[in-house]
């Protein structure tokens, strides 16, 4: 995931000790972030999403989330730190689409996307000048193939005999 922050920027790796079958499909993250700069640490935000897609697809690609400032992100279904981002402006609609090339649901054309790539790249720069909002931008692994939330056996059959 990386954070941009003003000019700063953090990136960092997270590992979780547990596997996708083992994960219910209303599984939240919640992710609270602090500025080392700062002693003691500083709390910038923090933010709490879903790992699966309303559809029961695992996340994948780049996503961002927003990052309420001041606030410890609290893991809760009640999401008071939700990290959705409402407004579907245009850099949104854009990033979804950029999303979409990434993992490849859409045609590459090399001297198109070229193009594209800088013209996207100046966008995201303004917008990130202009943003008032902390973001976290967080990359979920991609699989050649969307990973599918599924009942265990045992708990399909049981809810289908209720």
């Amino acid at each position: 995931p990386h954070c941009t922050f003003h000019s700063q920027r953090w990136t960092a790796w997270l590992y979780f000790p547990i596997m996708y079958k083992d994960l219910p499909m209303d599984t939240l993250v919640g992710v609270t972030v602090y500025s080392p700069a700062l002693p003691p640490p500083h709390l910038l935000g923090g933010t709490t999403f879903f790992l699966f897609t309303s559809k029961g697809q695992l996340k994948r690609g780049m996503r961002k989330y927003i990052l309420h400032e001041g606030k410890e992100a609290d893991g809760s279904a009640a999401l008071t730190t939700s990290g959705r981002i409402q407004d579907k402006d245009f850099m949104t609609r854009l990033n979804k689409g950029l999303q979409e090339y990434v993992l490849q649901q859409s045609l590459h054309i090399p001297w198109l996307d070229k193009l594209t790539f800088s013209e996207i790249n100046k966008l995201n720069k303004k917008h990130t000048q202009q943003c008032a909002t902390m973001h976290l931008n967080v990359e979920f692994p991609s699989f050649p193939h969307p990973v599918v939330f599924t009942l265990p056996l045992s708990e399909a059959r049981a809810m289908a005999e209720s």
